[in-house]
């Protein structure tokens, strides 16, 4: 009994550990993601960032609720999380480099600030549904809305700054 119940410990272990690099191979964004923020982003290029929040994070939210199962749900939020990441920090760092000294450094205190809230909202959701499966979908899902919100700001901020 106890040889079948470590048996099948081990089995559901090496299960968790096979899923979990293929949902990593899953979060790398593909071009057809990059495109698809990069075309909305350019037929919004006049808006302000609330409006290209509405509409690309939108947008791509709406994609990825529609996915067929949870996994690949997951998959949409996390690949679209990185684009929107990486948005993020390349206008987060042109931005502080062309700010004064005090405005970078607010900067800086503003993004720790942001990353705690937005952890931490994220981490209620992920704990308010936890006795379901699709806990980690709705902490992916805001994952991706509070990044892309948060890139189209940091964009308005690099804007501002090289102007």
């Amino acid at each position: 009994m106890t040889k079948t119940l470590l048996g099948g410990l081990l089995a559901m272990i090496a299960l968790a550990a096979c899923l979990a690099a293929a949902q990593a191979q899953d979060a790398t964004p593909t071009r057809e993601d990059r495109e698809r923020v990069r075309d909305c982003l350019n037929r919004h290029g006049d808006a302000d960032a609330i409006v290209q929040a509405a509409d690309c994070v939108g947008e791509i939210n709406a994609l990825c609720k529609d996915q067929d199962t949870t996994a690949a749900a997951l998959s949409c939020y996390q690949r679209h999380t990185a684009i929107w990441d990486r948005l993020l920090n390349d206008w987060y760092t042109e931005a502080r480099d062309k700010l004064d000294p005090a405005s970078s450094d607010a900067l800086r205190h503003a993004q720790v600030a942001w990353i705690t809230f937005r952890d931490e909202k994220c981490g209620f959701w992920v704990t308010r549904y936890s006795s379901g499966t699709y806990s980690n979908v709705i902490g992916a899902d805001c994952a991706q809305q509070e990044t892309g919100r948060r890139a189209l700001e940091m964009h308005e901020i690099w804007r501002e700054a090289t102007q």
